[in-house]
């Protein structure tokens, strides 16, 4: 019998762990929050829900589209045990924030939406979601990333019919041959145009204005 079996023996009776010798140790550490890829499913390891907040918990696989329709792309797919922190809810949807960097989108376009009756339930805090603006699934928006003025006619020097706070979005209605936007802030705000240097747009139909 090996010299050191009386320790072992001695610190067994005592109820202390003996770890076997030469056996390895491993510090295992949370994985960070998930990010949705756009043709792959978000990887399993998934962070505990946070009582403090409201989390998405998938139980079959929950499709993310780029906005709150199934009619715009596909952004996504959550594997089920997924969990994701919610951060707001539309007509029918819950959006979550996909963890990607984003320097372009804002609002509303940063979010990610899972449609209400899919194969998830919500923990948390989730009374106090915000709700965000109904989003067409296609049209192109205008994204101010800081405070962006609407002129009355497509020239620096027209009038400033309105101004977009920054994070807000607007509608783009048309475009012209030297880069203005016509948009429209809502069902009755006022139509205005963007100058070029404050383009930042997102949608579909971007390209076809």
């Amino acid at each position: 019998m090996p010299r050191f079996a009386p320790l072992v023996l001695i610190l067994a009776l005592a109820g202390c762990r003996v770890d076997t010798p030469g056996a390895d140790s491993a510090v295992v550490e949370p994985g960070d929050t998930l990010v949705a890829s756009a043709s792959e499913p978000i990887p399993d390891a998934a962070p505990a829900p946070d009582a403090a907040g409201c989390t998405l918990v998938a139980q079959d696989s929950v499709v993310l589209y780029t906005r709150p329709s199934v009619a715009a792309p596909r952004f996504g797919t959550l594997a089920p045990g997924d969990s994701v922190r919610a951060s707001g809810r539309a007509a029918g949807f819950v959006g979550i924030d996909p963890g990607t960097a984003q320097a372009a989108n804002v609002g509303a376009l940063r979010l990610r939406y899972a449609a209400s009756d899919g194969p998830f339930s919500l923990r948390g805090d989730c009374a106090a979601l915000p709700a965000q603006p109904r989003l067409d699934p296609v049209a192109c928006y205008q994204m101010a990333q800081a405070e962006t003025r609407l002129h009355a006619r497509p020239d620096t020097a027209a009038a400033v019919v309105a101004t977009m706070p920054a994070q807000s979005l607007a509608e783009v209605t048309s475009r012209t041959p030297t880069g203005w936007l016509r948009v429209r802030l809502g069902a009755s705000g006022p139509p205005g145009w963007v100058a070029p240097a404050d383009v930042n747009v997102s949608g579909a139909m971007c390209d076809a204005l």
